[in-house]
């Protein structure tokens, strides 16, 4: 703190005394305003000169006013012109740093986003390749089990119909071919598991079936189809949901970049209802859970359409707006 000596202010007695004198004088000038009546021509000038009066006392009274506070303002301005020049200095090293942390933070927010879209990239590649695994999955075991108990399955990339095993023969050479020929569970790298289960329940069903032959009788086809379809379609939509979930992660994963620190405002992307009917099922069930993982897979793509839009509401959904709400951060 400042202990340097400050010459005192004027106390309200000291400028009491300086206005002591006007104090009778407008009080009379309010009297005669105050009962003013005005009845003929002769009142009316009267009046005006009355008006008059008033009017140059108080230009008077804040002439006065203006002379004592003239040094006090003065005294201001001496001191906004120094303290501008005392601190012009610093202020300006101030903004010359903060336009070189900003320039900073802006070459690396451009590099943060850079390296977003290489893991975007990464992730949509991944993507492609989980799903391209498990609709191979999904076609060798509906053709394994068409051999097994008939119907339609795969060969050579065409639908093709099989008529299953009915007789020792058929089931041995069956059995045989898929313990020989099935494809290596090794190049389903982290769906091996799911592969080498479906390798190893249709290697069951046939001995199952086999025995059943051997011996005479005719296999239970249709309580074995039941078992062996339940059983696969379970390991594939669990498949299927793991899938789906890790995409989900990978593209939360990947680094966005961030805002600046500066202060200024922040957009996020919000939506809002505006036709409830047409809305689809999907999104009315799951309320705003599903359209915000929605906004979430589909960010960039979301950001580019508001940003040609100049901010405005869009419709990406039937029925559901989408738009930036923008609240200041600092």
């Amino acid at each position: 703190m400042n202990n340097l000596p400050v010459k005192p202010l004027l106390s309200t007695a000291e400028v009491q005394k300086h206005f002591a004198v006007y104090g009778k004088q407008l009080a009379q000038h309010e009297r005669q305003l105050v009962n003013l009546s005005v009845n003929n021509d002769q009142e009316a000038d009267i009046a005006l000169q009355q008006i008059k009066s008033a009017k140059d006392l108080v230009k008077t009274v804040t002439t006065v006013s203006k002379e004592l506070k003239a040094p006090y303002q003065e005294t201001v301005k001496t001191i906004d012109s120094y303290f501008k020049k005392f601190l012009g200095s610093i202020n300006s090293a101030i903004n010359v740093a903060g336009t070189i942390v900003l320039n900073y933070k802006t070459v690396q927010a451009q590099k943060l986003k850079e390296e977003a879209e290489k893991n975007l990239e990464s992730v949509s590649k991944e993507s492609v390749e989980g799903r391209e695994l498990l609709d191979k999955i999904t076609r060798i075991a509906e053709t394994t089990k068409a051999r097994i108990f008939g119907g339609l399955g795969w060969k050579r990339g065409v639908k093709t119909f099989y008529e299953g095993v009915n007789t020792i023969e058929e089931c041995e050479a069956l059995l045989e071919s898929i313990e020989s020929t099935f494809p290596d569970i090794t190049t389903f790298r982290h769906m091996a598991p799911t592969i080498a289960m479906i390798k190893e329940l249709s290697i069951n069903t046939l001995n199952t079936m086999c025995i059943d032959i051997r011996k005479g009788f005719a296999p239970d086809k249709k309580f074995l189809n039941a078992i062996y379809t339940e059983k696969v379609n379970a390991e594939i939509l669990g498949e299927e949901k793991r899938l789906k979930k890790q995409e989900l992660a990978s593209k939360k994963k990947v680094i966005q970049a961030p805002s600046m620190v500066m202060k200024g405002t922040r957009k996020t992307i919000q939506f809002k209802l505006t036709d409830k009917s047409r809305v689809p099922l999907n999104y009315l069930e799951v309320d705003e859970k599903a359209v915000n993982e929605y906004i979430s897979l589909h960010r960039d793509a979301i950001k580019k359409r508001l940003d040609a839009a100049d901010d405005k509401a869009i419709e990406l959904i039937g029925g559901i707006s989408f738009y930036y709400e923008k609240k200041v951060v600092g």
